[in-house]
């Protein structure tokens, strides 16, 4: 009886533990596959300085322990018309996901998951968004923080026909992604659309985050800036965000100040010709200053800081468009300041008029050549 009882135990604790075990193979099968990320290669800049110490000037603010992430990215797991499951980036060209999609090659949409909780979040739904374009679009627009004069800033580049290697289409789709701001300037941009597979967005919304060159993060080429961008710090963040509004018909993309922008306002920037052939590429602003210490500092050096920015930003895109050459012109900043009391013009960003273009009779009057 004895043995037969312990025999009868054993069975039933074999039973439980496969059962356990069956489920927990089940949690394993269905979890959905995930991609490590792995840490980039230290670069001679990256590595550690002894000159440079937390205690170092060059440190202004805690800066904390350095460390390498390997978390893991959500890449999208879809079903393909061949029964395969595979991982499909968000990232990709809507037009080569449209090839994909009219040959049947692509993945069945409704099956794309982002890997997550349990099976995952669906593609093209809240739960499945690019986390950090999610992040962005909770950003409010800052008009409320505003302080001081409304301000209206012009600069722009302008380039002959005979010099012009690139058509206005190209130029404006530079443009939209900000592809030749970071070279030789004084911040980067990163610019978050939203792919094939994203939650969608209002037609032409996109953001964009700008970081600023400080003396601890960039190479010392331009000390006097880097100098400024570090200061600055004391009062703003390093990271400032922006959403943008694209208008391909017009050759106009608007971008709006959003919460923690040192200023507050709307900034363009558009392309547009002259009956003779004559390109313009310009950007204007109209804009005030996010609170009463930003607002002294604007006349200061912030003004000076700004209209580094965007001139350096024109030249690439001149030097780009010329195929090297420089044959284009540069006009001054021109600055105007509203009186006391006036609202911002641009606060409805989708109806923010073209130029007026009364062109002379051999274009547009060059100045200066530059590079």
């Amino acid at each position: 009886m004895q043995l037969k009882r312990r025999i009868r135990n054993n069975t039933r604790q074999k039973e439980r533990n496969l059962q356990f075990e069956s489920l927990q193979a089940r949690e394993l099968f269905y979890a959905p596959p995930m991609t490590p990320v792995e840490p980039p290669a230290e670069t001679p800049t990256q590595q550690s300085n002894p000159d440079v110490t937390k205690d170092s000037p060059f440190h202004l603010f805690p800066r904390g322990n350095e460390f390498n992430s390997t978390r893991f990215t959500p890449v999208p797991q879809g079903l393909f018309p061949d029964g395969s499951v595979q991982s499909m980036s968000p990232t990709i060209s809507p037009s080569v996901y449209q090839h994909l999609v009219d040959n049947g090659k692509a993945p069945i949409r409704s099956t794309l998951h982002r890997p997550g909780v349990g099976y995952g979040a669906p593609t093209a739904t809240l739960a499945g968004m690019n986390p950090k374009i999610r992040e962005l679009t909770t950003m409010q627009e800052n008009w409320d923080k505003a302080h001081g004069h409304v301000v209206q800033c012009t600069q722009r580049i302008e380039i002959a026909p005979e010099n012009a290697a690139i058509d206005i289409d190209t130029i404006y789709r530079w443009m939209e992604d900000f592809r030749l701001f970071n070279d030789g300037n004084i911040a980067t941009v990163q610019v978050y659309k939203p792919g094939p597979f994203e939650f969608p967005l209002p037609e032409g919304e996109s953001y964009a985050v700008f970081t600023v060159n400080t003396l601890d993060n960039s190479h010392g080429d331009d000390p006097y800036w880097e100098m400024l961008n570090t200061l600055q710090l004391l009062i703003n963040d390093r990271d400032i965000a922006v959403k943008l509004h694209s208008d391909p018909e017009k050759h106009q993309l608007a971008a709006v100040t959003l919460e923690n922008h040192m200023l507050v306002g709307v900034r363009v920037w558009r392309i547009y010709e002259n009956e003779l052939g004559w390109i313009r590429i310009e950007t204007e602003s109209r804009e005030q200053r996010n609170g009463v210490i930003n607002n002294m500092a604007a006349e200061m050096a912030a003004r000076s800081a700004m209209e580094e920015v965007w001139l350096r930003y024109l030249k690439n895109l001149g030097h780009a468009v010329t195929k090297g050459s420089g044959h284009y012109s540069t006009s001054p900043a021109q600055w105007t300041q509203y009186p006391k009391g006036i609202e911002n013009p641009w606060k409805d960003v989708k109806n923010i008029p073209l130029p007026v273009i009364s062109p002379p009779e051999n274009g547009f009057p060059q100045l200066k050549i530059t590079r």
